[in-house]
């Protein structure tokens, strides 16, 4: 497998590393881009070709690309560039000739056709649909496990907490060791804080001041 490597700054493109390509190779020849700040913000893609009436769009993934094996089929000199949507913005690069040696022919049968742009755009949003589905029901089961263990605690601790109204009290020779026992109380006579106290047979009642 080969890579080239092209930088960009602004619309201008150039080779920084140009390995040995050769006619035949299929999806194992890719180019990798480096965008300065003036590509940001952009959906990138690459345009391979030959012939300008019969142009390869791939859209570009961490900014590089597999080279259309449509355009790998011979020896000579293909064209490549890459542009950049953002809304209604569109912004291009330079095209660059990248020369194809002979390589040894392996086999007459033909590839699948590379997909088209919209062909590579629906993929990655039905990519995408089927992470955030398996996300979604990760995030439910999970919900569902802790919803669970909540209600497990809560239960557990509906055993062991007593809260009593003012004027019931239980004997400390009775209280179960290890439950807490609390009585509510609705005075708010001479309140102006609003604190509450703890009395030692844990009772509640607010200070007065």
């Amino acid at each position: 497998m080969s890579t080239i490597k092209t930088k960009l700054v602004d619309q201008n493109i150039t080779v920084t590393n140009a390995p040995n390509i050769y006619s035949g190779d299929v999806n194992t020849d890719n180019v990798v881009f480096e965008f300065d700040e003036s590509w940001e913000g952009f959906t990138k893609s690459a345009v391979f070709y030959r012939n300008p009436k019969e142009r390869y769009l791939q859209l570009l993934k961490n900014d590089q690309c597999v080279i259309p094996h449509e355009v790998m089929g011979d020896e000579g000199k293909v064209v490549i560039g890459v542009f950049g949507v953002n809304d209604d913005k569109v912004i291009t690069s330079e095209v660059l000739y990248y020369d194809i040696g002979k390589g040894a022919v392996v086999s007459d049968e033909m590839p699948e056709p590379t997909p088209d742009i919209w062909a590579q755009i629906l993929a990655d949003y039905h990519l995408i649909l089927l992470k955030t589905a398996e996300f979604t029901n990760q995030i439910t089961s999970d919900f569902k496990q802790f919803k669970t263990e909540v209600n497990k605690i809560l239960e557990d601790r509906a055993e062991v907490i007593h809260v009593m109204d003012e004027q019931s009290y239980i004997e400390v020779q009775d209280r179960i060791k290890g439950h807490l026992y609390f009585n509510t109380t609705k005075r708010e006579s001479g309140v102006t804080d609003g604190t509450i106290a703890v009395s030692p047979n844990m009772r509640l009642k607010v200070i007065e001041h």
